[in-house]
């Protein structure tokens, strides 16, 4: 989808998420009506991710440790990378371009972000239904939460929408309020990789009422991009600061 159709879309006022299965396939009978899908990659008629744009989609074959970004077996993190407070591995599904890229930034402008969400979905349960975990069943799922304001004027965090979909597939417990976004920080966008870390320093935080959940367990950070991972990182230093044990990193895509 080019920039002015993005634009465009973005005169329609937003509408929230259908919250039911019932409600969505309702709201896109309606929609296919009004508002035809169109392929947000290639402008084809008929859906948001035509067949031929799917299989376009890179994924992710070799994935990499976080911290030297050597090849690793699931993005687990090196034994010699690995000290207290860092993240055991990061795992991510395509990169962050063609496709996948035109999916992500479609959703965030779409009037109508769930429809668009709805390719997204079936990318995550093609992709993780039958893919090797490395972390156990009890493994508790965080989507990074958004800051309240941005979260309002959006309507929906699309981590968070992810994170629903990933614990549909594994049946992981799922906790959306240990984390919490103290304040909005600079886009990341153009930052240097030192710039990034410097960035998302004391942008979360534990909640005070949540910290008992959070000593002996281990956690699956949710995000839908990762680029430095310093959010991914940040976030596993403050839940291993605070007893917790293993902490990996799962995303949509990576840049």
């Amino acid at each position: 989808m080019g920039e002015k159709q993005l634009k465009r879309r973005q005169k329609y006022k937003r509408t929230p998420m259908p919250t039911t299965t019932g409600e969505k396939r309702i709201y896109s009978k309606i929609l296919d009506f009004l508002l035809p899908k169109f392929c947000v990659h290639c402008g084809k008629y008929g859906h948001y991710l035509c067949q031929e744009c799917y299989n376009q989609i890179n994924f992710v074959k070799t994935h990499l440790c976080p911290y030297c970004r050597r090849s690793s077996v699931g993005g687990l993190t090196h034994p010699g990378c690995l000290t207290k407070y860092a993240i055991n591995g990061i795992y991510s599904a395509a990169f962050y371009k063609g496709p996948i890229r035109s999916l992500i930034k479609t959703l965030k402008y779409h009037p109508f972000p769930f429809r668009v969400y709805e390719e997204i979905e079936i990318i995550l349960k093609r992709y993780f239904t039958d893919q090797e975990r490395f972390f156990p069943k009890e493994a508790v799922i965080i989507p990074i939460p958004m800051h309240p304001e941005k979260k309002k004027k959006r309507k929906f965090n699309q981590s968070q929408l992810i994170a629903n979909t990933l614990q549909s597939i594994w049946k992981n417990p799922l906790q959306d309020e240990i984390l919490i976004r103290t304040r909005r920080g600079r886009v990341q966008a153009g930052l240097s990789r030192r710039q990034r870390y410097q960035n998302v320093r004391g942008l979360f935080q534990i909640h005070p009422q949540k910290r008992k959940l959070v000593e002996g367990n281990s956690f699956i950070l949710v995000d839908d991009i990762v680029t430095s991972g310093a959010t991914l990182k940040w976030c596993a230093f403050l839940l291993k600061k605070n007893r917790a044990g293993k902490v990996w990193g799962v995303t949509l895509a990576r840049d």
